[in-house]
Order: structure tokens, then C-alpha cells, then sequence
């Protein structure tokens, strides 16, 4: 698989979305235990994304755009390891595809991407 996301959350590595080898993107999620050296699965996403962005804001993993294959998309969702459930949240203002995000500040920053016109910088 290519085209995925990842993030450290919890000293354990998640990956997320991405294409699969026939280039159908995924909604699929995966965390790295390095303590074990063991993959895991955990729950997928609402939304298949590959060239999406993540990044960690107050213990839990969003991840934001990316393309599901018919467009570029605005979507936002946040994993909560606790739970162990994936949530929708509002959308962006501006749907992109492989753009990165950040947090900072207890913000989340999403900066750059495309957007099907315009690759933003």
C-alpha cells in the first residue's frame, strides 16, 4: 500500500488510509506497538482517504483531505485511543489532497495541498 498517513500517538505509530496494490484507497488503520514490534489493526475510518494529512492534538489523531478517488475532499475525522472510535468533524474550508498538517498552540494546522485547480503552498 502507498499514499498513507502517519503519526505517533500514544508511543505507538499509526497509519492510515492509503491506497491498496490496485490503487483503490483504503479507510483502513493500523498501529505499531515498537515495544512488541507487533502491527495491529484498530477500527477504520468513516471516510477511504490516500494523500491525507494527520497529526496529534490533545492525546488523539486527526487526520484531514486527502482523495477517495472520485474527488478531493474537505473531510476531517479524530481517533480517540481510549474509545477506540472514530469521530466526523467539520469539514475545512477548502478540499485538498496532499497538503500536511500540524498541531501547534493546541491548534490544528492543515497548510498546503491541492485542490484540483490550485496546489496551495
Amino acid at each position: 500500500p502507498t499514499r498513507r498517513s502517519s503519526d505517533l500517538l500514544n508511543g505507538r505509530i499509526i497509519v492510515v488510509g492509503g491506497e491498496d496494490r490496485n490503487n483503490t484507497e483504503l479507510s483502513s488503520a493500523e498501529e505499531y506497538d515498537p515495544t512488541t514490534g507487533r502491527w495491529s489493526s484498530i477500527p477504520s475510518m468513516h471516510t477511504k482517504r490516500s494523500c491525507c494529512a494527520a497529526a496529534v492534538l490533545d492525546g488523539q489523531l486527526y487526520v484531514v483531505g486527502g482523495w477517495d478517488g472520485n474527488e478531493r475532499l474537505s473531510s476531517a475525522e479524530v481517533y480517540n485511543p481510549t474509545t477506540r472510535c472514530w469521530s466526523l468533524i467539520p469539514h475545512m474550508n477548502l478540499q485538498r489532497s496532499g497538503c500536511a498538517a500540524v498541531s501547534l498552540c493546541g491548534k490544528l494546522i492543515v497548510v498546503g495541498g491541492y485542490d484540483g485547480n490550485t496546489r496551495h503552498a
